[in-house]
Order: C-alpha cells, then sequence, then structure tokens
C-alpha cells in the first residue's frame, strides 16, 4: 500500500497533497540448478502489477490508472 503524489505541479516550498493512494501486488516464480559444486544456474519471471486508483491533474481526473509488466531473467548462482 502506498500514497501517490502528483509531483509536476509542485510550484512553491510545500509539500504537494497526496492525490491517490496505491495497492501493489508482484508474483513470481523460479528454479535453480547446481551445475558443478558450488556453482549453479537459475531462472526467473514475476508479473508487477500496481492500481494507482484516479490520479487528479490540474484540469482532470483520470480514472481507474493501472500499471502493469513481467520481468524476467537468468543468474549465476555462487554458494
Amino acid at each position: 500500500m502506498a500514497f501517490m503524489t502528483n509531483w509536476l505541479k509542485v510550484l512553491d516550498d510545500q509539500d504537494p497533497p497526496i492525490r491517490s493512494k496505491a495497492f501493489a501486488l508482484e508474483l513470481g516464480a523460479g528454479w535453480e540448478w547446481t551445475l558443478h559444486g558450488r556453482f549453479g544456474a537459475q531462472v526467473w519471471g514475476t508479473q508487477h502489477a500496481a492500481a494507482l486508483a484516479d490520479l487528479q491533474l490540474s484540469d482532470q481526473t483520470i480514472q481507474n490508472v493501472m500499471g502493469n509488466f513481467w520481468s524476467l531473467g537468468a543468474g549465476i548462482v555462487i554458494r
């Protein structure tokens, strides 16, 4: 859970007001293999989703803003 602030409209030294609330979720899975002694390899994938609710701009409100992206990766494991 987070509080989002619109940092684009900061004209003075005051803190900008909180514009909306956000909720984020990350789901992931991966696998690791032992290759030789202390070395190994791994692969992983995750999905990141964030619901930012309504985004208040200076002249309008954008309804139900949502962010969504995937990450895939691989790595070398040294134990």
